[in-house]
């Protein structure tokens, strides 16, 4: 289950360690990108986090089993008063982009069937 106030953190700047500033939801694009780490099973959970922010609870209860996981993921109830925000968040860190870039991915062989499906699934909210 996705928190409301989970989905919402991912969407504001957080401040590392290091003092820049980051938001969450640009972290899991780049990694579900493969730019920050190259293994398609990293990349595969951080997609699972962005569809399970954008997609409403009949698609999210699929995106776990789609991945080959057998647990499901639920966005909350509030998920239509989040809708704009999230998405505003996934836009604005080119997340579109990001998405059909992994549709259209066909390396490697294992697990990019999983990527494009959490991409298109992802993308039709």
């Amino acid at each position: 289950l996705m928190q409301a106030d989970v989905r919402l953190a991912l969407c504001e700047p957080f401040e590392m360690h290091d003092g820049v500033s980051h938001v969450g939801m640009n972290i899991l694009l780049q990694t579900a990108e493969g730019s920050l780490i190259d293994d398609v099973n990293v990349q595969t959970i951080a997609l699972q986090v962005v569809a399970s922010c954008v997609c409403p609870d009949s698609a999210a209860d699929h995106l776990l089993y789609v991945s080959g996981h057998d647990r499901s993921v639920r966005c909350g109830e509030s998920y239509t008063i989040q809708l704009p925000r999230v998405w505003t968040c996934v836009r604005n860190h080119q997340g579109i982009r990001v998405l059909v870039q992994l549709i259209q991915k066909r390396t490697p062989t294992i697990g990019v069937d999983s990527l494009r499906a959490l991409a298109c699934m992802a993308l039709s909210g």
